[in-house]
């Protein structure tokens, strides 16, 4: 995987080279970039904290890329709700112009009908699209994640192989 984001990035790591490292990701963008330099900068660290440190980018991004996804879940879920709400009350005002003035007249009642199907179809303008925008929102934020916990364990498993590893890499 690192081979495909940068691959002097994967070199220098290879290579135990920390300052090519810094130099090549800093080419690197976007959260994988991000989550990758975090990695960098403690790369003379235990693996273990090298972990944690790249998983603390990788939540955070996490809960950058889904924070406006739980609103736009709640718009698909009301709006035919809403257009349902204003559906009844289309049907109730017709039938209340029916008992006023009779069912002879349709003039009169198309009002309340009418009321009844512009909810319903504003209800469902808006509940569609917001349904395939969290789609494709929620698909799009775990693909990002699931590429930077990808390039996370690649990096990992690269700096374990590196001259820098074990008790030198504690030592330096």
């Amino acid at each position: 995987l690192l081979d495909n984001v940068a691959p002097d990035f994967r070199i220098a790591v290879a290579g135990g080279e920390v300052s090519e490292a810094r130099q090549a990701v800093g080419r690197i963008k976007g959260p994988v970039g991000r989550m990758l330099s975090a990695g960098v900068e403690h790369i003379r660290q235990p693996r273990e904290l090298i972990e944690e440190v790249m998983y603390e980018t990788v939540l955070a991004t996490k809960l950058r890329l889904q924070r406006l996804l739980p609103f736009i879940s709640i718009a698909a879920a009301s709006a035919p709700l809403l257009g349902l709400l204003g559906t009844v009350t289309g049907i109730i005002n017709t039938f209340k112009l029916i008992t006023i003035y009779g069912s002879g007249d349709v003039k009169t009642l198309s009002s309340g009908i009418s009321e009844a199907l512009i909810t319903t179809e504003f209800g469902l303008i808006v509940a569609i699209p917001s349904l395939l925008l969290h789609a494709f929102l929620s698909r799009k934020a775990k693909s990002v994640i699931d590429q930077m916990e990808k390039a996370a364990v690649a990096f990992v498993n690269q700096i374990t192989k590196t001259p820098l590893d074990g008790a030198e890499r504690q030592a330096a």
